[in-house]
């Protein structure tokens, strides 16, 4: 009898997480809908009444439907620009992480620095480089 429920117990231990990852497979293969993109940051924070004075991220979209670049890069080597934007979703969707490959491919073989970086909220209050400072000797001595 100890036998026959130990090896019942083995059976469903293996049967049971082997038929749920074949479901799994089959609801993939017959095309189920990839996830939707979660909200961003400001999304979750507007939807709670305080919404974003400034999104800046060169990492992600902070808004789920944002879709325009996150930042610039200029390349030493010849000056161009070249604005990064997030990746596009299999569906097609707005939102997403930065497109480094774009990035890596445009800055090989030199280097390349952020320019600007965007803002994604409504506001548009880009960060962009300071001008050189300059070293200025006081007239004066302390």
């Amino acid at each position: 009898m100890k036998k026959r429920n130990l090896f019942l117990l083995i059976a469903a231990a293996v049967v049971i997480p082997a038929a749920f990852l074949a479901t799994l497979s089959q609801a993939q293969q017959r095309g189920a809908p990839a996830p939707e993109r979660p909200e961003g940051p400001c999304d979750i924070y507007a939807a709670n009444g305080a919404p974003c004075a400034a999104a800046h991220s060169t990492t992600r979209a902070l808004y789920k439907a944002y879709d325009g670049p996150l930042y610039q890069v200029v390349r030493a080597s010849d000056g161009k620009t070249l604005d990064i934007g997030v990746v596009p979703s299999r569906r097609g969707e707005a939102g997403g992480y930065a497109d480094a490959a774009a990035q890596d491919q445009f800055c090989a073989n030199t280097y390349c620095f952020i320019s600007i970086i965007y803002d994604q909220s409504p506001q548009k209050n880009h960060l962009i480089q300071a001008p050189r400072g300059a070293f200025l000797q006081r007239p004066w001595s302390l």
